[in-house]
C-alpha cells in the first residue's frame, strides 16, 4: 500500500486522500436522511405508525455517536487504515440488511449497526488530517470536510426522493451499500496508514471520557455545544416531520 501511494505525485496523493476522506464524511449524513422522503411508504410497508419510523432516524444518530467515541480511540491504538476498511466494509451489512428488513423492530436494531459502523469514517477520516497535516493546512483540510458533511443532508433527501421515484424505499439502501462498495476500494487504494507505530496510544474510551471532563466545564464552550446542539436538533425535527407533511398533509 505505501508503494501504491507513493506511485503518484504528493499533491495527486493528497487530492485523492481528501476525496475519499470526503465520501467518507459524507456517507453517514447520505445513510442517515437518504431514506426520509420514503417514510410514509415505510410506515405502509411494515404497517407501524410514524413514530416508529422516526425513531429509527434516532437509532442511527445514537449509533453514529457511540461509534465515533468508541472508535476513535481505538483508532488511536490500533491505526487508522485497518478500522477504515474495517468499517467500510461492515457498513454495508446493516444496510443491506435494511434494505431486507422483515419488520420494524429488525429495521431500527440495522440502522442503529449502521450508525455504529458510520461513525469510522466519521471519526477517523478527520483523525487522519490531524495525522498528516498541522496548522493552516490541517485547518483547511478540515474546514473541507466540514462543507461536505454539512451539505451531505440537504443533499440527501434529494438523492432519495429520485430514488424513490423509480423504485421503493428499499432502493435507497441497495444504492447505499454500492456507494460503501465504492469507498472501499478507494480507502483500499488511496488512503495509506497515516498514524505510525511510534505514535500510537491506548488508553480506550476511557481516557477520552476523562479528557472530556475539563472541557464539559468550560462554560463558554458548553454555551457554543448548545446552540449547535438546538440548531442540529431543529434540523433534524424537520427532516423527520416533513415527509409525512408534504405527502400526506
Amino acid at each position: 500500500m505505501t508503494e501504491r501511494a507513493g506511485s503518484a505525485s504528493p499533491a495527486t496523493g493528497a487530492v485523492r486522500l481528501v476525496i475519499v476522506l470526503g465520501g467518507l464524511s459524507a456517507i453517514s449524513p447520505f445513510a442517515t436522511d437518504m431514506y426520509a422522503p420514503g417514510f410514509p411508504e415505510i410506515v405502509a410497508s411494515f404497517d407501524t405508525s410514524g413514530t416508529a419510523v422516526q425513531l429509527s432516524l434516532t437509532a442511527c444518530l445514537v449509533g453514529l455517536a457511540v461509534g465515533q467515541v468508541v472508535l476513535g480511540p481505538v483508532s488511536d491504538a490500533l491505526g487508522r487504515r485497518r478500522l477504515l476498511l474495517a468499517g467500510s466494509r461492515r457498513v454495508r451489512r446493516p444496510v443491506l440488511l435494511c434494505a431486507l428488513a422483515p419488520s420494524i423492530a429488525v429495521f431500527e436494531v440495522t440502522r442503529l449497526l449502521q450508525g455504529v459502523a458510520g461513525g469510522a469514517g466519521l471519526v477517523i477520516g478527520r483523525a487522519v488530517i490531524s495525522d498528516r497535516y498541522t496548522g493552516a493546512r490541517a485547518a483547511h483540510q478540515l474546514s473541507t470536510l466540514s462543507v461536505v458533511g454539512m451539505t451531505a443532508p440537504v443533499l440527501a433527501p434529494v438523492a432519495g426522493g429520485l430514488l424513490l421515484g423509480v423504485g421503493s424505499w428499499r432502493l435507497v439502501f441497495v444504492a447505499l451499500a454500492g456507494a460503501g462498495l465504492l469507498l472501499l476500494a478507494a480507502v483500499w487504494a488511496w488512503v495509506p496508514e497515516s498514524l505510525p507505530v511510534e505514535r500510537r496510544r491506548r488508553g480506550g474510551p476511557r481516557t477520552v471520557l476523562a479528557a472530556m471532563g475539563p472541557l464539559v466545564r468550560r462554560r463558554a464552550l458548553v454555551g457554543h455545544l448548545l446552540v449547535i446542539g438546538c440548531a442540529l436538533g431543529a434540523l433534524f425535527a424537520y427532516i423527520t416531520g416533513s415527509p409525512f407533511v408534504f405527502q400526506d398533509g
